[in-house]
């Protein structure tokens, strides 16, 4: 299967030896030992010991995995992915790799980005998800690229930049005060949306309502 992406995992890796995570076209996450003199997928054996297969792959995804990275503090990096079933996913490590919390974005999610307070999703619906990491809530949606978006990095003083198809990099604001302005604008523009009516035509709708209600 094509390989989507490729991350070392900073906590298990060492001068001697990297432990490499692959991402492809399948939903399997696979690991690796690596050193100058050898190389080796790791396996999962702790399943063996309650009579069960070893494990051979990370499989908590339906379909294709675009993006692995992780994220966490010095003694504790998760592994956050972004699938092509339209799920963002934070798999811990303490729990051997099962899912702690699931992003549901509701198409191929290409991207993925994690800071301290958020989660930021995107893919081929265009549109910038961001999540309340703490409680796993979609806090706001933001739009502007107009074909898929395959990149999210995260940088300092709360900003994330996009990389799309359209041919544009993006930098969105992220902090929780950007974050209510940004709400509160996409409110007005629905209010306006909204009010596009005549005075005749709100007459209309309202009189076809009434009718509907009786």
């Amino acid at each position: 299967m094509a390989v989507q992406d490729l991350v070392l995992d900073p906590q298990n890796s060492t001068e001697d030896e990297i432990i490499l995570v692959s991402a492809s076209s399948d939903p399997h996450i696979r690991r690796w030992r690596i050193s100058l003199s050898s190389s080796s997928q790791i396996v999962d054996l702790a399943l063996e010991s309650q009579g069960k297969l070893a494990r051979q792959t990370i499989l908590e995804h339906q379909t294709s995995v675009y993006r692995v990275i992780f994220w966490g503090d010095d003694e504790d990096t998760n592994l956050w992915t972004a699938s092509a079933d339209g799920t963002a996913k934070c798999l811990s490590r303490a729990k051997n790799w099962s899912v702690e919390e699931t992003y549901e974005h509701g198409d191929y999610v290409r991207a993925i980005a994690v800071t301290g307070e958020w989660v930021v999703t995107a893919g081929r619906d265009e549109d910038l998800k961001v999540w309340d990491q703490s409680t796993g809530k979609l806090r706001h949606v933001y739009d502007g690229h107009y074909e898929d978006v395959t990149g999210i990095v995260a940088l300092p003083g709360e900003r994330v930049v996009s990389v799309s198809i359209d041919g544009t990099v993006r930098t969105w604001e992220i902090s929780r005060s950007a974050l209510e302005k940004a709400i509160e604008k996409k409110e007005e523009r629905i209010e306006v949306k909204e009010s596009v009516l005549t005075a005749e035509e709100e007459a209309e709708l309202a009189e076809l309502m009434g009718s509907e209600s009786e």
